[in-house]
């Protein structure tokens, strides 16, 4: 089977994803479905993203990217470019397929990350949550072109009592003739 490279994010309707380096909003649920999506896979992210956080991932094995040649953390691979995170994370899947699933290496985040992601042409799926509301955001999803990619799930959730806000959780696949292979 081949490995993905997907992201997995949220984002309000203006495509805000966060505010002083947190969410701007609180979705029990929707935290449930990325936990749940991720688990057992090697994860990506940034270093702002990793520290937000506070500390690995549990179930995953958590790469973190940072320009910051010293950096160290116990219970995370540190590396310097995308390309070597894509590197060390088919790597480890290859190496622990008994412990980390195949399917996906998922990028979480933060929203430069992501935007490398997009613009490398390495991504072949979006797992992408649409809030559905506005929220006062100082880090945004970055735009791309929508019309390579088709929708092949599509989940609405309506607030209830746990959740706030309703949103939709998106699955996309980009088409094929955009695809590059790393």
């Amino acid at each position: 089977m081949k490995t993905s490279i997907a992201l997995i994010v949220a984002a309000d309707e203006n495509n805000g994803i966060g505010k002083g380096n947190d969410l701007p909003w609180k979705l029990p649920s929707e935290m449930r479905y990325f936990m749940e999506t991720t688990m057992n896979h090697v994860i990506i992210m940034g270093r702002k993203s990793f520290e937000a956080i506070g500390e690995p991932l549990k179930n995953r094995y958590n790469i973190v990217l940072t320009r910051d040649i010293n950096y160290e953390r116990e219970g995370i691979l540190v590396v310097s470019s995308l390309e070597e995170a894509i590197f060390f994370a088919k790597l480890i899947q290859s190496q622990d397929s008994s412990t980390y699933e195949s399917d996906y290496i998922f990028i979480t985040g933060g929203g430069e990350v992501y935007k490398q992601a997009l613009e490398s042409g390495i991504i072949t799926h979006l797992f992408f949550t649409r809030v559905h509301h506005t929220f006062d955001c100082d880090t945004f999803f970055p735009a791309f072109d929508w019309q390579q990619w088709t929708v092949i799930k599509e989940t609405f959730h309506p607030k209830n009592d746990q959740n706030p806000y309703d949103y939709t959780i998106y699955v996309w696949k980009k088409n094929s003739k955009f695809c590059y292979n790393v």
